[in-house]
């Protein structure tokens, strides 16, 4: 086998990959832990510390300069969502997997030791056989949208490259994560748009009668997930790990918390399921726990009500 071209260094830099959501949350907290990071992302958010980098991932070519001193990269970069993946799937590859290989073919070029991909949950793996399965990373993987496949896309040629990576490649599997600072134009982010519509007394659709069940990370748990990765000293990584709360919510029931967090009542609208979105799943978290000694830290009601109070702190608006 031929051997990996890298180097061991000192004092990397960790890149982000994208500015949405995901992104700039992990970005504000390795900071504030003074962990170096830049971020690259098209559009970047105006009160980012200098130094980061505004740029297309497609024209990655053009844009050497940001691995400078980079050992770490996190990928975050993702430009759609289930719902707009159905309606244009062909966007969906254009504008995700075919810039993401183009990544990897610049990351093979430099001396990048650990890669971790954000990859996703519930889009991964589809419906599960049995109402009650726990979903482990043993699970088949059988998307139902095009997003979900062009997530699983993106893994299979990330480990196709592992020899370049000296201390692995991690893929995370994302429970539904939400907090501050979500994007709520798009459609996606219950959580967000159920505040929003309770502070604002408009209506919210619900996909279907409301009982289906997922699991909900709050953001403060899924970037300590990401800072016990950074400080873990396992040489190698090349696994694939699911990252959640380990506990279903139905949408009915996160309603009824939110309207007594908010003392509001949500206006609701049930309408049809959509043949993309996977109504009901549960991901374990055991394997990532028990590698990289984490435990999730807010329950549902906990987290819910924290996000309360930084909205307020806000002045109610849930986006940063």
């Amino acid at each position: 086998m031929k051997k990996s071209r890298i180097n061991s260094r000192s004092n990397g830099i960790t890149l982000i990959l994208g500015a949405g959501f995901l992104g700039k949350s992990i970005y504000y907290s390795l900071s504030k832990r003074n962990i170096p990071v830049v971020l690259f992302s098209r559009n970047l958010p105006d009160d980012l510390l200098p130094g980061n980098y505004s740029g297309r991932i497609e024209e990655i070519e053009k844009h050497s300069h940001i691995f400078d001193r980079v050992t770490t990269v996190i990928h975050t970069i993702h430009t759609t969502v289930p719902y707009t993946s159905y309606l244009d799937p062909g966007y969906d590859y254009e504008s995700n997997v075919i810039p993401f290989r183009k990544f990897i073919t610049q990351c093979t070029k430099r001396e990048i030791r650990k890669f971790i991909y954000i990859s996703s949950g519930g889009a991964i793996y589809g419906k599960p056989v049995g109402k009650n399965d726990i979903v482990t990373e043993k699970f088949r993987t059988k998307p139902i949208s095009a997003y979900g496949k062009s997530k699983l896309a993106n893994e299979i040629y990330l480990l196709s490259k592992k020899k370049y990576f000296a201390d692995g490649i991690i893929i995370l599997r994302p429970s539904n994560v939400y907090g501050i600072g979500q994007n709520l134009s798009v459609p996606q982010g219950i959580v967000g748009k159920m505040f929003s519509a309770a502070l604002s007394n408009n209506c919210i659709e619900v996909w279907g009668d409301g009982n289906s069940k997922k699991d909900y990370l709050y953001m403060e748990d899924f970037v300590s997930g990401i800072n016990q990765i950074l400080n873990n000293n396992i040489q190698k990584i090349q696994v694939i790990y699911n990252i959640s709360s380990g506990k279903s919510y139905s949408i009915n029931e996160i309603i009824k918390m939110i309207e007594i967090i908010t003392k509001r009542k949500i206006k609701i609208i049930y309408g049809d399921r959509k043949k993309f979105d996977v109504d009901s799943i549960s991901l374990s978290n055991k394997l990532f726990s028990k590698t990289f000694k984490w435990q999730p830290k807010w329950d549902m009601k906990q987290g819910l009500q924290h996000l309360f109070e930084l909205m307020k702190n806000l002045n109610n608006h849930y986006e940063y």
